[in-house]
């Protein structure tokens, strides 16, 4: 990221007189605009400036916001910083009520603040941060306040993502700027980032690795509805899911795919269904060979939610389906325990959470401790499957080796029935035409993006409630509100 810093300032230098403070002056106003989405639900903005460059995005943004009540903590005074932050300071440093601490103390941050963490940028290395600014780390973490912190939470290292022994921030989000940083993806730092919103300052893309799927992917990729569609035209899924012992899975992954804007859904289950949508077709199913019986008419196939203790005739059942198949929860368990059954073909995906991904390499062969990407991407290519493996910053590979981050999600997520949802959604985009790789990565983004709409008390049944208005912000291109650039890491 310095070496593209360097590069981006060079070139702009010498294209037209663009230097590293006009950069910063972008990164700041992104800040300001951020920060004008976030704010109407909180009293005060409190930003808190370091010694370095990243104070400097906090002067202009704390110049430039749009909002009544701004307040700055520096670490230092005016005088003491120097370049791009001196620079800020000079042109802004009117604009905004500006305090010297040496340390952060009661009373500083109130119940309603959003504060802004700018107290340390992509330079810091090493296992502590230095006094007072490992203080004023704790003091924030201490507050519970929500925290928007600048390129990356204060105490992470960027490359490796691992946190300082003295303290990390836990920020709420995190506004990166340009390139996305390594550590935002690894160790502590997935684990303190927050949400992740992205500011394109105009860098070029370096690396290779895995793709970030934000929200200008799943802009592009989203289908679009012709006004002369029908039902028929938009694709069907049949879902066959749900038993005795767990008869809401089946429910919410078909309701998923109606939501998800399928053409029509049948559910197969061996459980009573109660309280289903009006138009979900439902058949009650015995065995395998009565879900064989409803393969005509479907293009895509859900399997395996809440099946419990099916039988192997029922998976094989399933895998003898002839169009697009995805398989989750028992259905994936059950492959781990009869692997003998599996045969390759053409258009499965494949959605285990870590510990189903982990048995499933046991039974085929696969070191089940690697790290996640390495697994999925074994997995992928061993069983010849999209394999989308869940948890935080969701992972879809392919047997060719392509592996791809979701971005958008929440805490919200990790409740019971959570997976069926994504099931369902994610049959419905492949009901839509979409390639399995395209509609597991979409599916992921979209239902994270509706565990960032409701930031609490959210269960199951609220998720696909929640698609349209998922849906219509993709379309709007205003989930992150700033133009993204394709990133690898």
């Amino acid at each position: 990221m310095k070496s593209a810093d360097r590069a981006v300032i060079r070139q702009a230098e010498a294209a037209s007189g663009v230097d590293g403070y006009t950069l910063m002056k972008r990164a700041g106003a992104s800040v300001a605009r951020e920060l004008e989405t976030l704010a109407p639900r909180f009293s005060r903005i409190v930003f808190l400036a370091g010694n370095g460059n990243n104070a400097g995005d906090a002067f202009v943004a704390a110049a430039q916001v749009d909002f009544p009540r701004v307040k700055v903590f520096a670490a230092q005074e005016k005088a003491s910083y120097r370049g791009e932050a001196a620079a800020a300071l000079r042109e802004f440093g009117s604009s905004f009520d500006f305090e010297v601490r040496e340390t952060l103390r009661q009373g500083d941050l109130l119940p309603g603040d959003l504060v802004v963490d700018a107290i340390l940028g992509i330079g810091f290395h090493g296992e502590t941060v230095r006094a007072p600014l490992d203080q004023w780390i704790n003091f924030v973490n201490a507050s519970r306040l929500a925290v928007l912190s600048l390129d990356l939470p204060s105490g992470i290292d960027a490359d490796t993502g691992i946190a300082a022994e003295t303290g990390a921030v836990a920020a709420t989000w995190t506004l990166t700027f340009g390139i996305p940083k390594t550590g935002l993806f690894l160790n502590d730092g997935e684990r303190l980032s927050g949400i992740l919103h992205f500011a394109d300052l105009g860098f070029p893309q370096i690396g290779q690795g895995i793709d970030l799927y934000t929200v200008a992917e799943a802009a592009r990729d989203l289908p679009r509805r012709d006004f002369d569609e029908h039902k028929k035209s938009c694709g069907s899924v049949l879902v066959a899911c749900g038993s005795c012992r767990y008869p809401g899975a089946g429910r919410l992954a078909a309701t998923a795919a109606l939501r998800g804007d399928a053409g029509y859904v049948t559910l197969a289950s061996q459980a009573e269904i109660y309280e289903i949508p009006a138009a979900l077709l439902v058949r009650s199913i015995s065995g395998a060979s009565a879900l064989k019986e409803l393969f005509a008419g479907h293009d895509v196939l859900v399997a395996g939610c809440g099946w419990g203790e099916q039988s192997v005739e029922m998976l094989q059942c399933a895998l003898d389906f002839p169009g697009t198949l995805l398989l989750d929860a028992d259905a994936l368990n059950l492959l781990a325990r009869h692997p003998e059954v599996w045969k390759k073909r053409e258009n499965v995906i494949l959605t285990p959470h870590p510990g189903e991904a982990k048995r499933l390499a046991t039974a085929f062969g696969i070191t089940e401790t690697l790290p996640r990407c390495e697994l999925a991407l074994e997995l992928a290519k061993k069983l010849h499957a999209v394999v989308l493996l869940k948890g935080a910053g969701t992972l879809v590979a392919t047997p060719q080796g392509e592996i791809s981050r979701n971005t958008s999600g929440s805490p919200t997520l990790a409740t019971a029935g959570s997976g069926d949802v994504l099931a369902g959604l994610i049959g419905a985009l492949l009901s839509r035409k979409l390639s399995p790789f395209t509609a597991a990565k979409l599916g992921a983004f979209l239902h994270g993006r509706c565990g960032e709409i409701v930031p609490s008390g959210l269960i199951a049944d609220d998720l696909p409630l929640l698609f349209g208005e998922a849906f219509d912000a993709v379309r709007r291109h205003g989930i992150s509100m700033y133009p993204v650039l394709s990133y690898k890491f």
